[in-house]
């Protein structure tokens, strides 16, 4: 096959990268816009309900519980809980856990339950 070093239309890598490139193509194309992800994720979240409230389990904190928030980076900073988000329309964020609003400089930006733990020292 031309452009292909040391390839051919016989080669079995260049046909299985070949096959990675044409799944990986109909992939994008299925999922073409941030709209559609937020879809295909609050479907699965629906149909395995993965986390309270809707699995049946309480939620772990309440507003005004002093909890510690740990960032993706991996940094923790003392918060309190001050809501629950509850979106009015189809959210990615609550679709992957995320319940809980904190008194921090992005208020509006729900965390999950597994980013918190109780702040003992409160």
């Amino acid at each position: 096959m031309r452009g292909w070093p040391g390839g051919s239309s016989s080669d079995p890598a260049l046909e299985r990268r070949k096959a990675l490139l044409s799944q990986l193509s109909k992939e994008i194309n299925a999922m073409s816009s941030h709209h559609d992800w937020i879809i295909e994720v609050t479907a699965q979240h629906d149909a395995l309900k993965p986390f309270a409230p809707e699995n049946g389990q309480p939620l772990r904190f309440k507003i005004g519980d002093a909890v510690i928030y740990t960032n993706d980076a991996g940094l923790q900073f003392r918060r309190r809980v001050t809501g629950f988000y509850q979106p009015a329309g189809p959210s990615g964020l609550y679709a992957r856990g995320a319940r809980y609003l904190l008194n921090s400089s992005s208020p509006w930006m729900p965390v999950s339950e597994s980013s918190l733990r109780p702040d003992e020292s409160s």
